[in-house]
């Protein structure tokens, strides 16, 4: 069965195809990041029920929101062959990254070295790559049940929030007072404004989650070099402030509440354009950050079985 497959893309060319992407929908008024959360949770691949992380999350979550698909369960080509069916004719695919670990034969680059020399070179690196996927939506053949969900109440999903930020590893302090929220790193403790202040309680914990993933960059926890450029205020600081975003993002879909807009006006979305025109690694590099500070919060290890909004999901 024939079908569309996006050219697949050299690793040096990835960082800039997924940024232009972005780019392209941000020019539309239109921010990804910010995108509303199916209720079955985050995007997991159908065949294995691997949940995808780093930008991956995003992207699919975006592309089942913006193409109306009915769930965020995707799979390969060749995945969707072994279960019995085939992808549509026509159907487009979506490119998602990782990283592949590649070994490196030094001696043949090198023209053979002595024992000592190759010891102190590494056997392997890890390269960037793309392979393409696609929803259930777009397959026939296949025979597939969506999950049974089991609608959380709204205390319910604020009850996550506070279970969140309860169980978090050596959770810095929470103080409440005036009108701005801020993390302090030299003090190393968050400042929020009453919960009263904010209209919406889902605005009060998307505001404490972002300033939660800034947090883990203190040396204590993850020891995170942009915080030490966002304490400053050096230029720099651009990706630790992508990462909070694409960190309390995440949260907001793990605990279930809505994702409230903070912020996509036209001043929002031109920062964000300028900053992603001038770095094309920024956006991947962010959202890898963003996972390792999620993860921390969460105190999830490799393997680790986690319940995100009703549906059982392996965290990687």
């Amino acid at each position: 069965m024939a079908y569309h497959k996006n050219k697949y893309s050299e690793s040096k060319n990835i960082y800039q195809r997924v940024t232009d992407y972005v780019i392209k929908e941000l020019e539309k008024g239109t921010v990804p990041w910010q995108k509303g959360w199916n209720c079955y949770g985050l995007p997991r691949n159908t065949s294995s029920g691997y949940v995808y992380h780093g930008w991956n999350t995003f992207l699919l979550n975006y592309i089942t929101a913006s193409e109306q698909y009915r769930s965020p369960f995707f799979l390969t080509y060749n995945q969707a062959r072994s279960m019995g069916g085939y992808i549509r004719e026509g159907s487009e695919g979506y490119q998602v990254i990782y990283w592949k670990r590649v070994d490196t034969n030094y001696k043949a680059l090198k023209g053979g070295v002595n024992e000592t020399e190759e010891n102190e070179y590494p056997k392997s690196r890890l390269v960037l790559r793309v392979y393409i996927v696609f929803n259930i939506d777009q397959t026939e053949g296949i025979e597939f049940t969506l999950p049974a969900t089991k609608a959380k109440t709204e205390q319910e999903k604020l009850e996550n929030c506070d279970r969140v930020i309860i169980e978090m590893p050596g959770c810095p302090p929470i103080r409440h007072g005036g009108d701005s929220a801020c993390y302090y790193p030299g003090t190393d403790f968050i400042q929020m404004p009453h919960f009263q202040q904010f209209h919406e309680p889902e605005l009060y914990y998307k505001t404490l989650f972002h300033e939660l993933t800034h947090s883990t960059g203190h040396p204590r926890r993850l020891n995170r070099k942009e915080l030490e450029f966002f304490q400053k205020g050096d230029e720099r600081y651009s990706r630790e402030e992508l990462t909070a975003e694409l960190g309390a993002a995440y949260l907001c879909a793990y605990t279930g509440i809505d994702q409230k807009t903070i912020d996509n006006s036209a001043s929002y979305i031109n920062y964000w354009l300028q900053k992603l025109q001038n770095d094309k690694t920024l956006l991947i590099k962010a959202s890898s950050q963003a996972q390792a500070a999620t993860d921390y919060i969460l105190n999830l290890k490799k393997d680790d079985e986690v319940q995100t909004n009703g549906t059982k999901n392996i965290a990687v």
